[in-house]
């Protein structure tokens, strides 16, 4: 480690009377095992130090406005809903940085680590480094997850020859569907995985292994899944399907689909990139205040009652923000940015797909 930096990194250590972090000797044991060190910096903000393969790396905490949540005992070191985003090969969450060393192209939160997406190959990331687990199909790039429970899932290889691969991130295991027929994952909610295939939308309960195909036929409008309803694209909108039951959803945008995780709302995207959010108890629309914003750079759910949405300022110098909006009261705040500096040099990510992605 350099000099300088050390010495700076024991000065913040000594100024808020902790003991130093035996940096010298987490750096010496280069076996890619995540450290945190946390320094008080100042009464309003937070550092955090991470070492991983001798890579130091210091941040300032971003304040959300919004109380942190405990953590959620059983659900893994990363379950707790905080912003995320990755800026080159640095994956933030919250006030943590974690840098694998490869650029990040798309990624999802588990609850139990990340999984990422670096040149088409899929790596789990997590507090005891990265593991190469698959590669992506080139149409369908994006991970999908829900966030807690430490599956992911993702569609490998190319038409007609896709498959749904699902990831266990607690368990290391690895588990491949739907071989032979040609399918594109479009969720996981809790145990349950969907993708869709030429015969319409598949459910998997993946304790049971037991199939179910939910929707028959024209799967290409089928564009999101939950346990609870499967968002299918039609002339006028949208159209969930639940059981044997069919709800036009008006008002909503065609281009993107997601259901916070209790399914009470959802949010869809218009061909603008706008997000629109909806009540599925009511059927209404919500109010979300987003003037002055330009859109195209999707949206995602942090839980039951917090929205990402990433945009740029209508004027501004393309910085990328993180908006997080309060649902259903539709009031919305920057808790992360992401410079054009920042974009050209390193390149960015969001966790979810964009407008007009396939998938």
């Amino acid at each position: 480690m350099p000099e300088k930096l050390k010495s700076l990194l024991d000065e913040q250590v000594e100024r808020a009377g902790l003991l130093p972090p035996a940096l010298d000797v987490i750096t010496a044991a280069g076996d890619r095992r995540l450290q945190r060190r946390r320094l008080t910096i100042s009464a309003g903000g937070l550092a955090v130090v991470l070492v991983l393969a001798g890579g130091v790396f210091a941040i300032q905490h971003r304040d959300s406005g919004r109380s942190p949540e405990p953590a959620r005992q059983g659900l893994g070191p990363y379950a707790e809903p905080r912003p995320t985003w990755a800026v080159g090969s640095a994956l933030h969450y919250g006030d943590l940085v974690i840098d694998f060393g490869r650029q990040v192209d798309a990624f999802v939160r588990t609850g139990a680590g990340f999984v990422a997406v670096s040149s088409g190959e899929v790596w789990s990331v997590d507090d005891d480094g990265a593991t190469g687990v698959g590669r992506v199909s080139q149409g369908a790039p994006q991970p999908v997850t829900d966030g807690e429970v430490g599956l992911a899932a993702w569609t490998e290889g190319e038409s007609p020859d896709r498959e749904v691969v699902v990831l266990d991130q607690r368990s290391r295991r690895v588990e491949r569907y739907a071989e032979g027929e040609d399918a594109e994952v479009l969720g996981i909610d809790s145990r349950w995985v969907y993708w869709r295939t030429a015969a319409g939308v598949v459910s998997l309960e993946l304790d049971t292994g037991e199939e179910d195909l939910q929707v028959r036929g024209d799967p290409a409008r089928a564009i999101a899944a939950s346990s609870a309803e499967i968002a299918r694209t039609v002339d006028h909108g949208l159209r969930l399907v639940e059981g044997g039951t069919s709800t036009l959803l008006r008002g909503a945008g065609t281009e993107l689909m997601s259901f916070a995780p209790d399914s009470r709302w959802a949010v869809s995207s218009t061909g603008a990139g706008r997000p629109v959010v909806h009540d599925l108890h009511t059927g209404r629309v919500i109010e979300v205040d987003l003037d002055g914003w330009e859109f195209g750079l999707g949206q995602g759910w942090l839980d039951q009652r917090h929205l990402l949405v990433g945009a740029r300022r209508a004027g501004g110098d393309g910085t990328v923000e993180l908006l997080e909006c309060q649902i259903p009261r539709g009031v919305c705040a920057p808790v992360a940015s992401i410079s054009p500096t920042e974009q050209a040099t390193y390149g960015y990510a969001l966790p979810w797909r964009t407008p007009g992605e396939a998938g």
